[in-house]
């Protein structure tokens, strides 16, 4: 049973903005520790884990000096012109930059625009919600049987880094395994709410799922976000995920800890 890991990077001025800003060096700070675990792994698990990263162009080659080239780990340059071609998530940019500008979309979050990046950038709410999209675009790319998305600056804390691969025994393997912050309430249920309050349920740094289960989702996390363009609204993959559980429920394992521990507690012992 192979596992391919799936992250991606691509720079959209997050280093220039007010709040929330990050450079690609703290990226690429809380991205080295990735390549570690690889690095411990034994020959026989090699064969067995594999990653794809896709890097933002500009920073091909010093990402690729820090990767041995005998891992596992491929790279595949992007930009804009890519993304254009290759992700369909990327295609609802403009809808969603012409939402966030609406009279009907400023009154309700006005207390957080221009502070939190899913209300202010369709860049960056557009990118998280592409992350289904390059989990899947992926698969053409190696063949493997599940897949696992990890946010390219996953290792932050030292806490959050596993010395081991994941053991895909500890999940669901007929559902897609998503880890949630808290236990869900009724009041998560409106899709109102979660607009105005953005309560941390969802926490969109790991999702692991077998090919077919994860093209399922894919297709299930398209058909949210038009609906949610329909009705003048863009949130970010968080929201749009929480969503698809509430549609789909029987399509998901729900695992509830605290940030970016799902590889911890997730790998092999």
């Amino acid at each position: 049973m192979n596992t391919c890991y799936v992250t991606a990077y691509l720079d959209i001025g997050r280093d220039k903005w007010t709040h929330f800003n990050r450079s690609y060096e703290t990226y690429i700070d809380h991205f080295i520790p990735f390549i570690s675990m690889f690095l411990n792994m034994n020959t026989d698990e090699l064969l067995l884990f594999s990653m794809i990263v896709f890097i933002d162009d500009k920073y091909f080659e010093r990402l690729n000096s820090h990767i041995p080239p005998y891992l596992p780990i491929k790279l595949i340059p992007i930009n804009i012109e890519y993304l254009k071609q290759n992700i369909k998530g990327w295609t609802y940019l403009e809808k969603e930059r012409e939402i966030m500008k609406s009279d009907y979309y400023k009154n309700m979050v006005r207390h957080r625009i221009s502070y939190f990046p899913e209300n202010s950038y369709a860049e960056y709410t557009t990118l998280t919600n592409c992350k289904v999209d390059f989990v899947c675009k992926g698969m053409d790319i190696t063949d493997a049987d599940y897949y696992c998305w990890v946010d390219f600056g996953y290792f932050k804390l030292q806490e959050n880094i596993p010395r081991r691969p994941i053991d895909i025994n500890k999940l669901d393997l007929n559902k897609v395994n998503i880890q949630l912050l808290e236990e869900l309430s009724n009041q998560d249920e409106n899709v109102i709410y979660t607009m105005r309050n953005a309560p941390e349920r969802v926490a969109g740094a790991f999702v692991f799922a077998s090919k077919e289960k994860y093209k399922e989702y894919q297709e299930l996390h398209h058909l949210i976000q038009q609906e949610f363009h329909e009705i003048g609204l863009v949130d970010d993959d968080q929201h749009i995920t929480l969503r698809c559980y509430y549609r789909q429920p029987e399509l998901f394992t729900l695992h509830v800890h605290y940030w970016s521990m799902s590889l911890v507690l997730f790998q092999k012992d």
